[in-house]
């Protein structure tokens, strides 16, 4: 069966009334676009449902954005009340999830993973469906094809904000294949404003991004790998817009570690000519980095992170280790 036959014969089974979706932890836009896309659907397909509720640990600022030109995007930041189904998006590691991951692993009730990341292997070792589909370049695509599975289109505001999950983690359709031009071909057939999601996606640099990324060029040093250059600095926020400020210098790839409430976070992202040409997933790096240290860590393969540890120094050096690793690996 297919994954939306999947999700249904289990709410069907199931006879489920309550639905609680989450993702990972400081949530983007993909995040968010493809959890409200989900429950909009499910409301869609199944009435009986009583309640569909999304409860995320925090959102960074570019879902900020989304969620104040679309306020019909209710999230929550707790749990109320248990579900009868737990249903993950856009994460499939559940210690990605954040504060709500032990209550999830602690819970008797069905859990569903839905996500495009590169598979880690540390899915929730109970759930009942696990989709992961790393061939596509947002999870809003994966829910795009769940409607396409359903027969029936997606309302103009929902196809909007799934378009903007799309444009979002596509890096606006710089890192895709054929099937997210599809699936936004789909969307905006179904009435998405193609222009007003670019609107929200677009913004000036605030004054202390400006900052940031300043701060790290000036505290920035320099590893050279077998020609590629690769540079390493630290920030107290916005480490993963500092890693593209100094890629935006010259820089094959970043890393920026950056305080986050005193565990540490460190963020790396690479160009597409780096990953192809060397080997190296960042996302495969961030994993390892974030076993070996007692954080998590995962992503794409040109943007991943690691966070939850206590020593960044000690993250860093071993992100640059493993990355010089997979560099001699491919060359061999």
């Amino acid at each position: 069966m297919g994954l939306w036959q999947d999700i249904s014969s289990l709410l069907t089974e199931r006879d489920v009334r309550s639905i609680l979706v989450s993702c990972h932890r400081n949530a983007d836009p993909d995040a968010i676009s493809s959890a409200y896309g989900l429950k909009k659907l499910i409301q869609e397909w199944s009435p009986h449902i009583d309640q569909v509720e999304i409860v995320v640990d925090g959102f960074n600022e570019v879902s900020k954005r989304v969620m104040n030109a679309y306020p019909e995007i209710t999230v929550k930041d707790d749990i109320v009340s248990e579900p009868d189904v737990f249903i993950l998006v856009d994460v499939n590691n559940i210690g990605h999830v954040g504060r709500l991951g032990e209550h999830i692993s602690k819970s008797s009730r069905p859990v569903v993973i839905i996500d495009h990341h590169v598979s880690q292997g540390l899915h929730h070792q109970n759930a009942d469906i696990i989709f992961t589909d790393e061939e596509a370049s947002s999870t809003s695509e994966i829910i795009c094809s769940l409607y396409e599975s359903f027969g029936k289109n997606p309302s103009q505001k929902v196809a909007t904000i799934m378009l903007i999950g799309i444009i979002y983690d596509s890096k606006r359709f710089s890192i895709v294949g054929k099937r997210a031009f599809r699936a936004a071909s789909y969307l905006v057939d179904a009435g998405a404003d193609y222009q007003n999601a670019l609107s929200v996606l677009r913004h000036p640099i605030e004054r202390s991004e400006k900052i940031a990324r300043l701060k790290a060029a000036q505290r920035s040093r320099i590893a050279e790998i077998d020609g590629w250059i690769i540079s390493l600095s630290e920030v107290s926020s916005f480490g993963a817009s500092a890693c593209r400020g100094l890629m935006d210098l010259g820089a094959d790839a970043a890393v920026v570690s950056s305080d986050k409430k005193k565990l540490k976070r460190v963020s790396a992202r690479s160009t597409s000519r780096f990953c192809k040409n060397t080997g190296v997933n960042l996302a495969k790096v961030m994993e390892k980095v974030g076993v070996e240290l007692g954080g998590s860590g995962g992503g794409h393969a040109t943007a991943a992170t690691v966070s939850g540890m206590e020593d960044a120094e000690k993250a860093e050096k071993l992100v640059l280790r493993y990355i010089q690793e997979m560099i001699r690996e491919t060359k061999e």
